[in-house]
């Protein structure tokens, strides 16, 4: 699976626009989350993953399984 890819796009070392779920595997879709008012930047990342690490938690996964955040 590591060497397949879609043809027409361009190939990135750090990031895949693939990913295949087996069937009946549960998927969660978060909504948009920011950085609230926070006036840093280190600040306003940290809260990001804070509350979607909130909605992963809340629905029993963890960040580890996450597939991607952009």
């Amino acid at each position: 699976m590591a060497d397949e890819w879609l043809p027409w796009l361009t190939k990135s070392a750090r990031h895949s626009s693939v990913c295949r779920a087996a069937g009946g595997t549960p998927l969660i879709f978060a909504g948009p989350a920011d950085g609230g008012d926070a006036g840093d930047t280190r600040t306003q990342v940290k809260m990001i993953f804070e509350r979607l690490g909130s909605v992963v938690f809340e629905t029993g996964s963890s960040d580890r399984h996450s597939v991607k955040a952009s």
